[in-house]
């Protein structure tokens, strides 16, 4: 008996009625060619089925190559717009688009599929503002009524030192939108407890005080708030921190580290940046690209030298890569 030929450790058989379906044990998978893109075909010899190296990734059935994908991604979460793009890489704006919405949603997956057990200690809460389309005082003007058209708010919970972006979500300044966001974050946290409290901090905004109630247990959430004094509604001239539940020292009420992580959002994100061209005509995108960002900013991005903030909390032992990103679907399969 012949012993069957395995060319790549890491590949199975993708074809669901194959009894070796995405089974390691006993594969017998040779190499047949290359398409057009450039990428591996596979044959398996047990159910005479093709399949290329990018089935059940997001690089399937893309005419791009990898590199020039991993090109694209690079200036998605470097401040360029999708036009902007366009103009650099000669690729189509709507390729471009439905490139972000498919390495979005499998930011998504990996997201959370990662982002579990985090530990309570010490997360920030702050709002960024946006528009989509048209800012909110030209929809007024024009006597228009458009519902995701506007004023938009992201809502972001970060990680105090190791900057870890943990959870966010984007619409109107609703109570809404903020629960969305805390729905989140508790989704991926450890279960808090007396012994173990969550301690959340945030500006003055009063949705967090209705809100944590109802996604955590009072007694098993220290939150406390910074009130920012202005002068002529901008000068910041004095700081008061309030307890709002729960024993958090006041001395660790602070929302440094989520506003310095906001600039960097409306830095790397070009639809963020103010008095430009580059802006969200729907809010499907936005949510894209910080979904994408998020991936980046959590396991790809050198927060620190050699480290990312999702290996400063244990998620994982190395910095990741494009292509480690665009597989690992595939990868985690096999286990």
């Amino acid at each position: 008996m012949t012993r069957p030929r395995q060319t790549d450790n890491n590949t199975t058989c993708q074809n669901l009625h194959c009894r070796y379906h995405l089974k390691e044990k006993d594969k017998n998978i040779i190499k047949h060619g290359k398409n057009r893109a450039g990428h591996q075909i596979y044959k398996c010899l047990h159910c005479n089925t093709y399949f290329t190296q990018t089935k059940n990734t997001p690089l399937y059935q893309k005419h791009l190559t990898e590199p020039q994908i991993t090109n694209i991604c690079k200036h998605l979460v470097e401040k360029n717009g999708i036009r902007s793009i366009e103009r650099l890489t000669g690729h189509h704006r709507d390729t471009i688009g439905n490139l972000l919405e498919d390495m979005a949603e499998h930011a998504s997956e990996v997201n959370n599929y990662f982002m579990k057990d985090l530990g309570l200690s010490q997360y920030e809460c702050d709002e960024i503002w946006t528009f989509i389309k048209k800012k909110e005082k030209t929809l007024k003007r024009a006597g228009t009524f458009e519902p995701e058209s506007g004023d938009c708010y992201l809502y972001t919970a970060v990680k105090r030192n190791s900057y870890l972006f943990a959870a966010f979500s984007a619409g109107k300044w609703t109570q809404q939108t903020c629960l969305d966001m805390v729905r989140k974050l508790a989704k991926a946290l450890k279960r808090p407890s007396l012994q173990c409290p969550l301690e959340v901090f945030t500006d003055g905004n009063d949705d967090y005080c209705y809100i944590l109630p109802l996604c955590f247990q009072l007694g098993f959430v220290d939150y406390g708030q910074l009130i920012k004094i202005k002068r002529n509604g901008r000068w910041v001239v004095g700081k008061k921190r309030l307890v709002i539940y729960g024993e958090p020292s006041l001395g660790d009420i602070e929302t440094t580290d989520v506003e310095n992580f906001n600039s960097v959002l409306r830095e790397r994100l070009g639809r963020l940046v103010r008095e430009s061209k580059c802006l969200s005509k729907v809010k499907r995108r936005l949510v894209c690209a910080v979904e994408l960002f998020k991936f980046y900013w959590n396991f790809i991005n050198e927060f620190k030298r050699n480290v990312s903030p999702a290996k400063l909390e244990g998620l994982t032992d190395h910095l990741w890569s494009w292509h480690e990103f665009f597989y690992y679907q595939s990868l985690s399969n096999l286990s």
